[in-house]
């Protein structure tokens, strides 16, 4: 039956015997509070809470001890009811009247519950004194509470979780208040109890232990009932393989160590002896009852800590630590279990998020923890002892200082390897000599080690040794014959895309490269190579110079590629920043022209047009019969004038920003404006004439069309126009777009409609008198002007418009237009004349011949 339904029905019968004792006061009144009533109202309210109490005391399993389930049955209102009514008793009056309305056990249940609660804690420590007094008044003894509480071994009780219940704290406490008022009988500690209970049985009370200890964080009455088993058994004399017997250790045989109680027993032989430095304890017991050797003992822990039980071969493990470092005597680094330590010390980083060092961990653990570190050192590779060379490299190993991945060359254990290489070539200089840097290239690859090397320049203490390792890996590499090409992909840089002149490893290239051309001074190959070297390094000089700006020696090592490789600049932008990279690169850095490889592929497309020398076949304008006379062929100073190198950085651009040349725009413009980065101010520079210069002789670009394309409106105020840098932008190629037409071309409308309003046209002759817009707006004026004459808008209707100010230069450029408009008139009336006297030339001459 639901408790819920009992305690409803019985607070109904409840409120009806208080109805009918004519006290029509509210339910929740009633049960809670008692003051003013006389006993017979009392008596009433008291029943009715006896009532619920006993049902759902049946109604609850009595296997339910435990606190949760305690504290889901007592979230009720008699839990509630049970704190408002002590609330108006003195402890010692509330304990006597709940103790015969409930009984002992539910009381205290109730009291460990209120002690968890902030507000009632107070409260609930001084009845649990009162019930503790309570029981004292009575005489129970820690045996009677024992079984009061219903701690004792029944069969409906879990033996195995009975220190983790909440009142077996309770009731240690209440062991210690009998015993301290009652000293001068016998004394029964909780474990004296407890031994008793289990009839003695120490492997069950150390399950006991064990248990507890696992399930949480251990109470101080778990701990001290540890220490007091620890200490029968110290008192008793009981030895370590005594205890094994006790404890069944002795049937686990291989799985000793996955044995729940193995952990237990170690503390205990831990115990057996107290002086540090002449302890045997756990790896002597083994070596000496079960003969393993050190390696035996190891591989035992290892085979363990497979196991799901880790907690006894991690203790052991870590005793077996201990018990090295306090007896060898040949060195520690250089032990065969070193390896195998060097596991312990991970997991012991790794579980108490530590970032020990190897050296300190050793030295904490050492018996003399006062040695210096550097002695500790020196005096390990005394004792280091090599017989062959294969030793020394197989340390590395041992070491694990292959799986060190950040700091390598200041890692002590590397320090420490690297004496002991020179200790062994100075007493073994019969043995062939070998340097770090070939063993280092025998544990790693070419990339490998590579990557090691970018890795610790970038440490300060490493710099200097990585960069003599780093150039000798690439004097390697050049003897075993590779190219340019070949270190270039081996060091994985074309991943590095548009941040290639960011990667570390470009350092690494620049080196290969100052290696090559160092050997290409000494050892000259043929004359047609010499010549190609030369027009290369000519290159070189042009990129690395072009528009009065300094290279790095990153980008001198990129041009000596690209140039070697004969990439043309569409390749190398395609390359970097094609299509399908350039919509991810607006994105994350903005600005083209800010992008260090973008200046660098500027000055590549500069220079590429100056080396014709190393054009490939495809770029011949003409034939060449014979391939062998081709005169760069024979002398380097010949011009090539039939080769087409030249490259069109405007063109990759328009098709790369076909559809959004406003953002090309946008860039150019605020490029131009960062004074303080002379690098990007040319590139925007260099793209913006070449964009003219292209848009100009792309007749399809013209001003009405480029102002499309810019996203600008002709339907725009001139006020609006006016706050769009693009639109300043647009006027300034206008300005180049007019000068260079004939005067028959067609010149575009779009200001014209602009500026088509006298709205309009006032407002830029005033805004050629302002501050702010003057310069824009006599740029927009004069090419206002220019508009108007390519389309035959007469002196008079310009004056009419009233586009002329009173003052400044304006007469004289009104006199100017007049003028050109007369000649273009003219020039007309002219051309006409001209056709067609040659129209009628043309027509005699066919009737003549017709004749």
């Amino acid at each position: 039956m639901n408790v819920n339904v009992l305690v409803k029905e019985d607070l109904a019968e409840a409120k009806k015997a208080s109805n009918a004792a004519g006290n029509p006061t509210k339910l929740s009144q009633e049960l809670y509070y008692t003051g003013g009533r006389d006993d017979g109202e009392r008596g009433v309210i008291g029943e009715g809470l006896r009532k619920v109490v006993e049902k759902v005391k049946n109604v609850v399993a009595p296997n339910q001890d435990n606190l949760a389930a305690k504290a889901a049955t007592l979230q009720l209102d008699p839990y509630e009811t049970f704190l408002k009514a002590i609330g108006e008793l003195s402890e010692e009056k509330a304990i006597v009247e709940l103790t015969n309305k409930l009984d002992g056990r539910i009381v205290a249940q109730l009291i460990v519950r209120a002690k968890t609660d902030a507000i009632h804690k107070d409260a609930a420590l001084k009845l649990e004194k009162a019930q503790m007094q309570y029981w004292l008044k009575q005489n129970k003894s820690g045996q009677d509470v024992f079984k009061l509480l219903e701690l004792s071994n029944s069969k409906d009780l879990r033996v195995d979780d009975l220190l983790a219940r909440p009142l077996f704290d309770y009731w240690s406490t209440y062991v210690k208040i009998f015993n301290k008022e009652n000293s001068k009988g016998k004394i029964w500690s909780v474990f004296d109890i407890l031994m008793s209970e289990y009839k003695h049985s120490d492997i069950t009370l150390a399950r006991l232990i064990v248990a507890a200890k696992k399930k949480s964080t251990p109470t101080d009455a778990v701990l001290e009932l540890e220490e007091a088993q620890m200490k029968y058994w110290l008192d008793s004399a009981i030895s370590a393989d005594e205890l094994l017997l006790l404890l069944g250790l002795t049937s686990a045989k291989d799985d000793l160590l996955a044995h729940p109680l193995f952990g237990y027993w170690m503390i205990y032989v831990g115990k057996l002896d107290t002086n540090a430095l002449k302890k045997e304890g756990v790896v002597d017991f083994f070596k000496t009852e079960f003969k393993y050797s050190d390696g035996d003992l190891a591989r035992l822990i290892i085979h363990a800590k497979m196991g799901p039980q880790l907690e006894g071969a991690k203790k052991l493990e870590e005793a077996q630590m201990e018990y090295l470092l306090r007896t060898v005597t040949s060195g520690i680094l250089t032990h065969p279990l070193f390896n195998y330590w060097y596991t312990y010390f991970e997991r012991i980083n790794v579980e108490y998020n530590k970032n020990n060092k190897v050296i300190e961990f050793l030295m904490e653990k050492a018996p003399d923890k006062r040695i210096d570190p550097e002695v500790f050192l020196k005096d390990e590779v005394e004792k280091a002892k090599f017989v062959k060379r294969s030793d020394v490299d197989d340390l590395f190993m041992e070491l694990r200082l292959d799986k060190v991945t950040n700091g390598l060359f200041t890692n002590e254990l590397f320090i420490f390897w690297r004496t002991c290489l020179e200790k062994f070539e100075a007493a073994h200089p019969e043995e062939p000599r070998t340097s770090v840097f070939h063993l280092l290239r025998t544990v790693y690859d070419d990339k490998g080690l590579a990557s090691l090397l970018k890795a610790e320049r970038q440490i300060e203490k490493s710099n200097n040794f990585a960069k003599t390792l780093e150039k000798k890996l690439c004097g390697t590499w050049v003897k075993d014959g590779k190219s340019l090409d070949d270190v270039f992909e081996l060091l994985d840089l074309k991943a590095a895309g548009y941040k290639l002149l960011d990667d570390p490893s470009m350092d690494t290239f620049v080196t290969f490269t100052h290696v090559v051309n160092d050997i290409k001074k000494t050892h000259t190959g043929t004359k047609e190579a010499a010549f190609e070297e030369n027009e290369i390094l000519r290159g070189i000089k042009f990129a690395s110079s072009t528009g009065g700006l300094r290279s790095t020696k990153s980008e001198n090592a990129l041009f000596q590629l690209w140039f070697t490789q004969k990439r043309s600049p569409n390749e190398i932008f395609m390359m970097f920043f094609g299509k399908d990279n350039l919509d991810k690169i607006l994105k994350d850095e903005g600005n083209l022209f800010e992008i260090p490889l973008f200046i660098t592929f500027m000055k590549y497309a500069d220079a590429y047009p100056r080396t014709k020398r190393l054009a490939t076949d495809e770029e011949y304008e003409k034939v060449v019969t014979d391939i062998e006379r081709r005169p760069w062929k024979t002398d380097p100073a010949t011009m090539v004038d039939y080769v087409d190198r030249n490259t069109n950085v405007a063109f990759m651009l328009q098709g790369q920003f076909k559809d959004k040349l406003e953002t090309l725009g946008e860039m150019i413009l605020s490029a131009k404006k960062l004074k303080e980065s002379k690098p990007a101010v040319y590139a925007a520079q260099r793209v913006e004439d070449e964009m003219f210069r292209f848009w100009n002789i792309n007749r399809g670009v013209t001003p009405d069309y480029l102002f499309e394309a810019l996203k600008l409106d002709a339907e725009m105020t001139p006020e609006k126009l006016f706050e769009i840098p693009l639109f300043g932008w647009w006027i300034d190629y206008m300005d180049v777009f007019l000068r260079q037409i004939k005067p028959t071309d067609h010149a575009g409308e779009t200001l014209m409609k602009v500026f088509k309003s006298p709205i309009n046209l006032v407002w830029l002759k005033y805004a050629r008198k302002t501050e702010g817009t003057r310069e824009l707006a006599n740029k927009v004026w004069k090419e206002l002007l220019k508009q108007h004459e390519y389309n035959d808008t007469s002196p008079e209707k310009v004056k009419q418009n009233q586009m002329l100010l009173s003052y400044g230069d304006d007469k004289l450029v009104f006199e100017d237009y007049t003028k050109t408009y007369t000649k273009r008139g003219n020039d007309v009336k002219k051309e006409k004349e001209v056709k067609g006297r040659i129209e009628e030339a043309e027509e005699e001459k066919r009737m003549r011949e017709a004749e």
